[in-house]
């Protein structure tokens, strides 16, 4: 018998049900870390999607949904020439949108994309 008045025996069961508790708990905190990870990794890519979605505003968008579709097929195929090879579609520069725009009122002019792609190149 111990100076407390157990028995090593209830002394270990003692340490070993506490052991068992503090690995449960650590198990709970891995887990809650894995969720705040995976939290944390989801924010970031919704984030960045948001970003690269946003970068045509909604008052270049054509009214005519054909139309948007060529608008967008060509300033996919066109780089900025302000950032770092990135489309005009995707990028936030001026100059970008600029030229967004002046694809989106030749098209409403009536012009092909070849004659776009011809103007601007």
């Amino acid at each position: 018998m111990g100076a407390s008045g157990d028995s090593f025996v209830d002394r270990v069961r003692r340490v070993g049900a506490f052991g068992q508790r503090v690995r449960a708990a650590e198990k709970g905190a891995t887990s809650v870390r894995a969720h705040a990870r995976a939290l944390v990794g989801a924010l970031v890519m919704a984030t960045l999607t948001a970003t690269l979605a946003f970068a045509v505003q909604p008052d270049e968008v054509m009214k005519d949904p054909a139309l948007e579709a060529r608008a967008r097929a060509l300033s996919a195929e066109l780089r900025c020439m302000v950032c770092q090879n990135q489309s005009i579609d995707d990028s936030d520069a001026a100059l970008a949108r600029d030229i967004r725009l002046l694809i989106r009122e030749r098209i409403a002019g009536g012009e092909s994309n070849e004659q776009v792609r011809a103007y601007l190149t």
